[in-house]
């Protein structure tokens, strides 16, 4: 063995001393001298070999049997500390309240019932930033039309989760009836009614707020029935849209170079175990360990090089339309498309293309 031991040796004769060490390969450490007697580090595995001709006093082991009855001594101590943590991570880290803030408490009922299944309620540990955020993405995924946008945040021991509802664009109502409107200005080019009285034809302009489809059914002017109209109605919008766009852009490009690291986790801050040796890569994540609210993680960091290249004229058509999309809000729901594109302008400013286009488009402009 070679756990080190602390020893006070009683030495008449050093120089003869010094030698029989030598001889027998006995190492000596941290030497100091007291009157007759030599204090240093040895061996463990040396301390028979020297007991035989010297008398030894055990000062201090440094091995695990002195772990051992030292911990065996103060187990009490060690494991209340060890308790203490545990219990205290687990009182910091459990949610005791869950806030949903919105006006509408049907909504707010209803997004409940929904985060129970997701685990986010009271007396449960805190869910890591990433999860929240997929949660999140869920719910506006689930209730698109009731729901425009949602925040979950961790606020000490309770959720506190913003609900902003969608708004709409309701119907015109008058006691048993109602009307399609428009949303939009616009020339009409398509009339679906499926109830009520059509009120516009195709090439025909309206502007927000007119009425598409009727709901009153009229006979020489005089209104003989009231019905809620529906239906859908298209119409060709224009939008003029400015652009500015990087010259270029940067593609990134895999390569055959991975490294594994090691990654804590605790309180959505992550602390990786070893520098990377890579200087630019993406980490694919594989949770090793998770323990109340304390994760070990195994990283794959797979090296990327990135390449500038030019916008060739297809990809930057491409990139327009995706722009111009993003721009007007455009979803292109069924029936939906962009009819005509017309760059008004495009002039090169340093690294940049600034484009002025013209765009017409045909959407649904019925609520």
């Amino acid at each position: 063995m070679n756990d080190e031991i602390l020893v006070r040796i009683k030495v008449y004769n050093k120089e003869q001393f010094y030698i029989r060490t030598l001889e027998r390969n006995i190492s000596l450490n941290n030497i100091k001298y007291k009157d007759k007697y030599i204090i240093c580090k040895i061996k463990e595995s040396d301390y028979k070999t020297l007991s035989r001709y010297y008398k030894i006093e055990i000062l201090k082991e440094f091995n695990t049997h002195e772990l051992l009855k030292h911990l065996k001594k103060y187990y009490l101590e060690y494991l209340s500390v060890i308790l203490g943590i545990i219990l205290f991570n687990i009182f910091i880290n459990t949610i005791c309240y869950v806030d949903i803030r919105t006006p509408n408490q049907d909504l707010a009922n209803k997004i409940s019932k929904v985060l129970d299944t997701y685990n986010l309620k009271r007396f449960t540990l805190k869910k890591d930033f990433n999860y929240l955020a997929k949660v999140k993405q869920e719910l506006l995924k689930t209730y698109p039309d009731e729901l425009e946008w949602v925040e979950i945040n961790n606020d000490g021991m309770k959720y506190i989760i913003t609900l902003e509802e969608r708004k709409k664009i309701l119907p015109n109502v008058k006691n048993d009836r109602c009307d399609v409107v428009a949303t939009k200005d616009a020339l009409v080019t398509k009339v679906i009614a499926q109830s009520g009285v059509v009120m516009v034809k195709p090439n025909t302009y309206v502007r927000t707020g007119d009425v598409l489809i009727s709901g009153e059914v009229k006979y020489n002017e005089e209104v003989k029935n009231t019905v809620c109209a529906s239906g859908t109605v298209y119409g060709e919008v224009w939008y003029d849209v400015k652009i500015s766009l990087p010259k270029t852009y940067q593609e990134k490009i895999y390569t055959d170079k991975s490294r594994y690291n090691l990654e804590f986790s605790h309180n959505n801050k992550d602390y990786k175990i070893f520098k990377s040796r890579l200087k630019d890569y993406d980490t694919k994540r594989k949770t090793l360990i998770s323990l109340l609210g304390f994760k070990i993680n195994l990283l794959k960091e797979e090296e990327i090089i990135y390449l500038t290249k030019e916008y060739t004229e297809e990809e930057l058509d491409i990139r327009i339309d995706e722009v111009i999309q993003e721009k007007v809000g455009l979803n292109f729901k069924e029936g939906e498309e962009i009819l005509y594109k017309n760059v008004l302008k495009k002039e090169l400013n340093h690294s940049k293309i600034d484009i002025d286009v013209f765009v017409t488009t045909n959407i649904i402009i019925s609520n």
